[in-house]
């Protein structure tokens, strides 16, 4: 059919680099459907999910939640069996996944490092395999809160593979990554507004290794959304009370969204005209 036909030719027409980002992508729908899902934090609203893997604004694989889960590993949730279904797609080994605190657990990653894959993202503090001893608890107290601002804390798995760490900012993040052999501090600059000198000046900072790379490498999904966006098919005035349509909408977008980005890339070869 045409998801079919739009995920083959998606995977056809582009070799994946090494970073790749997996989240969710939701289709709105207003009408009535047997598989259609209640979706609060979502912009679109209600409609139907995907889980998809995309490299840098283009959308690789997914695959659609209301779809049977395919079973590629026994003892796994079906999230993770829909996300190690899309890391199986790739052809080459040791591609980095990134992701967020929905899929992120020390057993999904021991699980992607079995199939030649690495992964980091943010992790719940509880109920994930994050080692009790990085955990770290809010406080609202402002001396307790002064006093935990920069604690780093940092574990290893008995195995070598997967780091656990978390760093206490405005609130407690914590981390579990497969991708990094080591945690450390980077210097960082950006430009900010001077009020009083009325001038852009330079405010130097550091961050951990692993958040930046993080920051840098998460939004892959969020990029195929904004690219969504700049082709959207349907507008507000379009009713969509078929469950098909706005599937059928979301294929040309994400087609006319992949193929710009294939544009660039042949751009910055110099191939195209």
């Amino acid at each position: 059919d045409l998801i079919d036909h739009v995920l083959k030719n998606s995977k056809s027409n582009w070799v994946p680099g090494r970073h790749l980002s997996l989240d969710e992508i939701d289709i709105g729908f207003q009408g009535r459907c047997a598989f259609k899902d209640k979706i609060k934090y979502k912009g679109e609203g209600d409609g139907f999910l995907a889980d998809s893997l995309c490299d840098s604004g283009y959308m690789y694989t997914c695959h659609f939640r209301h779809d049977p889960c395919p079973t590629v590993q026994k003892d796994a949730s079906p999230l993770h069996n829909r996300c190690l279904f899309l890391a199986e797609q790739l052809e080459s080994d040791w591609n980095t996944i990134w992701f967020d605190n929905m899929f992120n657990s020390k057993n999904f990653l021991d699980w992607l490092y079995a199939r030649k894959k690495l992964g980091c993202g943010v992790c719940r503090a509880y109920g994930r395999g994050l080692p009790g001893c990085v955990v770290q608890s809010p406080v609202t107290r402002k001396v307790e809160l002064e006093a935990a601002v920069g604690i780093v804390k940092v574990a290893r798995s008995s195995d070598f593979k997967v780091l656990a760490l978390s760093i206490y900012g405005s609130k407690p993040v914590h981390m579990l990554t497969s991708h990094h052999s080591e945690v450390k501090l980077i210097g960082k600059e950006r430009k900010i507004w001077d009020a009083a000198e009325s001038r852009l000046t330079t405010l130097n900072f550091t961050r951990l290794n692993v958040i930046d790379d993080y920051n840098y490498n998460m939004n892959g999904v969020d990029v195929v959304d904004q690219l969504r966006n700049q082709y959207r098919c349907n507008d507000p005035w379009m009713r969509q009370r078929k469950w098909w349509f706005p599937i059928f909408l979301w294929c040309i977008e994400v087609a006319c969204g992949n193929a710009y980005r294939c544009y660039q890339e042949m751009c910055k070869k110099g191939l195209a005209e």
